[in-house]
């Protein structure tokens, strides 16, 4: 009988141990697999031509051009405010987003403070190659340049009066950024394999018990 209860627990642990370590090769062989993901930004600076000086009432001066930037992006993206960030070069890949784009205006504060002191709208776009990040961009930018353009239609300001909003730079910068997928592989499988053991371990200790 006891010879019985012994061969048990002992495939009540191999059993353990095999399922543990599956797992974590498991999850080891999926978190080395993660790809990184392509992001981008662009700046959209608003401008009102010189020779237009008080004839655009929603953007007569300075601090009107900021205010409106922030019409237009309240337009497009909401009434909710983005989540606050400790550095405002924070992109959307390292906030832990894959695919996606957000609009912005443009913060030249921190975590604690905000200085929307400049008519600037930020662009963020993620995306899994550099073709949909561009796309994205593109996309965002157009419907920026539409929604001011309608805005200022709506106020009866005329086509050589109104805002021009300007690319910094023309061309989006979008690059690729890595994940630390072997790193973190490393990491499940040591625990994976720490936590596959302590359980064998618990396992045959019961195993004892119920024998005694």
């Amino acid at each position: 009988m006891l010879r019985h209860r012994g061969g048990r627990v002992r495939r009540a642990v191999v059993l353990t141990v095999a399922i543990g370590l599956l797992l974590t090769s498991g999850a080891a062989l999926a978190l080395r697999a993660d790809r990184g993901v392509y992001d981008g930004q662009l700046q959209l600076a608003m401008f009102l031509p010189p020779r237009s000086a008080g004839s655009n009432p929603l953007a007569v001066n300075s601090s009107q051009a900021v205010l409106f930037a922030s019409v237009v992006e309240r337009r497009i993206s909401g009434v909710r405010p983005p989540p606050r960030l400790t550095s405002q070069s924070i992109s959307l890949a390292e906030q832990g987003i894959r695919t996606g784009s957000q609009l912005r205006m443009y913060n030249g504060g921190g975590q604690w403070a905000n200085d929307f002191s400049r008519p600037y709208l930020r662009i963020d776009a993620v995306g899994e190659n550099e073709r949909e990040v561009r796309a994205q961009l593109d996309l965002m930018a157009d419907r920026v340049r539409r929604t001011a353009d309608q805005l200022q239609r709506q106020q009866g300001v005329r086509a050589r009066d109104r805002v021009i909003i300007a690319s910094l730079p023309n061309r989006p910068q979008v690059g690729y950024e890595g994940t630390r997928s072997g790193s973190a592989a490393a990491v499940a499988a040591l625990l994976g394999t720490a936590l596959t053991w302590a359980a064998a371990a618990a396992v045959a200790r019961r195993g004892r018990r119920t024998s005694s």
